[in-house]
């Protein structure tokens, strides 16, 4: 918890209200089953991600018989304060309200691990994904409006594909921006499960596990980054197209790649034991802190 100085909550989850000092190397929390123990670490991940770990809404995180809840950290001398109230969200870094995700990435930064991540094993492509881009961004928070824009070319192309009556030409300019888009971030998200490999290789040799071989690797759904737009139009009109007509959404893209975790060469998801999975998970997350 390094440059975390203290943190007050106030009508979130149980406490009604809460302050405590957390300016220590290493803080340890205990207390009865229900006394606050994860929503303390709750409140903490929310001021970084403006999302529960756990929660589906905001509303979810009120204290029952509160209108809203208000979360307030000293962070290295800056404050960060977040809340829910009136069915919206606020959020202010030093009394200016924030203007971007990347504003508040760039100063305060969060990793956190709960049982709920074995998904990152266990469950399918998008679990990996959000992983993935949550990390990144996390690492790269300059990357926020790529991601953004990628969103934006996306649904306006599925919303083109939803519609039986289009433009050819429209749906070509779409769909080289979304390609051109996913290659951008296949190549940051491949650079990102290089650096996760090599940290997590490291650390399970001074784990003294160096008998298990972990690799984790980006897997792209569609097309190698290698190919030129030309190709990968080629391609598109023969194989892809017709499909995408069909089902009426984009079938290429970013949001359908993976994020491959294989244990002693086998997928860690089929050929790991629950013991295995944890350790896995464990060192992912300490080799991307």
């Amino acid at each position: 918890m390094s440059g975390l100085q203290t943190l007050q909550l106030k009508n979130f989850r149980c406490f009604e209200s809460l302050e405590l000092d957390l300016d220590k190397p290493l803080i340890l929390i205990h207390g009865a089953n229900g006394s606050g123990k994860t929503a303390i670490l709750e409140a903490l991940h929310y001021l970084c991600y403006v999302r529960s770990f756990r929660a589906l809404t905001p509303q979810d995180l009120v204290r029952f018989g509160a209108n809203g809840f208000f979360i307030k950290a000293v962070f290295n001398d800056q404050e960060i304060k977040s809340g829910w109230l009136e069915k919206k969200r606020h959020l202010k870094i030093n009394q200016k309200n924030v203007e971007s995700y990347q504003e508040l990435r760039e100063l305060y930064r969060v990793v956190t691990i709960t049982e709920d991540d074995l998904e990152l094993i266990k469950s399918g492509p998008e679990k990996r994904r959000h992983f993935l881009d949550n990390a990144l961004l996390l690492y790269r928070p300059d990357l926020m409006l790529l991601f953004k824009q990628y969103r934006v070319v996306l649904e306006n192309r599925n919303a083109l594909l939803h519609n039986l009556q289009f433009d050819e030409q429209e749906l070509e300019i779409w769909t080289k921006k979304l390609w051109a888009h996913t290659q951008k971030i296949q190549q940051y998200r491949d650079e990102f499960c290089k650096m996760l490999q090599t940290s997590v290789i490291q650390l399970f040799q001074e784990s003294g596990f160096s008998d298990y071989k972990l690799s984790i690797c980006y897997i792209p759904k569609q097309f190698a980054e290698s190919v030129t737009e030309q190709e990968f139009l080629k391609q598109w009109q023969s194989s892809i197209k017709v499909e995408e007509l069909r089902l009426r959404r984009s079938l290429f893209g970013a949001h359908l790649d993976d994020m491959g975790i294989f244990f002693c060469g086998m997928p860690a998801r089929y050929y790991s034991s629950r013991g295995q999975q944890k350790l896995i998970v464990l060192l992912i997350k300490i080799a991307q802190i």
